[in-house]
């Protein structure tokens, strides 16, 4: 099993954390969304070795999360209701 290097970056460790409860990530741009894999979204896994090559190569990306079954469920709210309550 490949585990990050010494001093990983937490974004890794915590990819590897949700990868543990079965939810498929992969890496994506800094400060961004753009997905830095070749198949993006579909490239997403579970596979610690391959989550701990992923940030190994690309230590200062942050961590998309594939949502929908296996993943989780989410509801993304935006706009000029977003954050509103009552």
């Amino acid at each position: 099993m490949t585990a990050l290097p010494a001093g990983a970056s937490p974004a890794g460790s915590a990819a590897l954390d949700y990868a543990a409860l079965g939810w498929p990530v992969l890496p994506i741009a800094p400060r961004g969304k753009i997905p830095l894999t070749a198949h993006g979204l579909k490239d997403a896994s579970t596979d610690r070795e391959v989550i701990g090559e992923w940030w190994s190569r690309w230590p200062t990306a942050n961590v998309g999360v594939a949502t929908g079954k296996p993943g989780p469920t989410v509801i993304d709210l935006g706009g000029p209701l977003a954050g509103m309550s009552g």
